[in-house]
């Protein structure tokens, strides 16, 4: 297979697009070439399969505007035939719903609310070391004060302390914790005949459906992380 042409595709809503741009601009500068599609299910001009196909790693953003949650599916299948890494990066404090909380329910979240755009540069420290260009190294700093040192301890203890608390929560640096199992959707129902069985299976339905958005819920939850 080809190398694809591009390194991250970023996939956002029209209302999301000055972080999606902030971003790329930020990926760019440190050498990644990235295409960046002007909407998830509205208008795209990428799709799915395209998409996937054109890049070796997806990263979607995701905020309190509608994403078409078949689109969401669609990419998602095609990144795990693909076995490409999915980023999903949670840019503000919601819980995703329906089709796009199915389709996305058991990967790994990025929590990078409630100020995206202050944090833009840890968000692109984390995707590009995904991508496989770590950060860039700054130039040697002069000596430390006294008290630069003291502020530097408690930086690190303060850090040592939160991971020692909550190590599960951190955003992993392997692309592998990222790609996806392929073919792991459910199956449909069996249908019957008859107006009878067709009522209960719209129980049965029901009643999945419930369970296994339940499920879904609880994944999404005990998978997010942050940076």
């Amino acid at each position: 297979m080809a190398t694809p042409p591009f390194d991250i595709h970023v996939g956002y809503r029209r209302g999301d697009r000055e972080i999606a741009a902030a971003l790329a601009r930020r990926l760019e500068s440190r050498g990644l070439s990235v295409q960046y599609d002007a909407a998830i299910g509205a208008g795209r001009t990428t799709a799915p399969q395209a998409a996937a196909e054109q890049a070796r790693m997806i990263v979607l953003l995701i905020s309190s505007e509608a994403n078409d949650g078949r689109e969401l599916r669609e990419l998602a299948s095609a990144a795990d035939r693909l076995s490409r890494p999915v980023v999903s990066l949670l840019i503000e404090n919601v819980q995703p719903d329906g089709a796009a909380l199915s389709a996305l329910a058991d990967r790994l979240w990025i929590r990078a609310h409630p100020e995206p755009m202050a944090r833009i540069e840890e968000i692109t420290d984390l995707l590009a070391e995904l991508a496989g260009k770590g950060p860039i190294r700054p130039a040697q700093p002069p000596p430390e004060t006294l008290e630069q040192r003291e502020h530097s301890l408690d930086a690190a203890i303060s850090e040592l302390l939160n991971d020692a608390v909550d190590p599960g929560e951190r955003a992993p640096r392997d692309p592998a914790a990222y790609i996806g199992k392929a073919g792991s959707g459910g199956a449909p129902a069996l249908t019957r005949g008859g107006t009878a069985a067709g009522a209960a299976n719209l129980v049965t339905l029901g009643v999945y459906g419930a369970m296994a958005r339940r499920h879904a819920i609880r994944s999404f939850r005990s998978n997010i992380r942050k940076l």
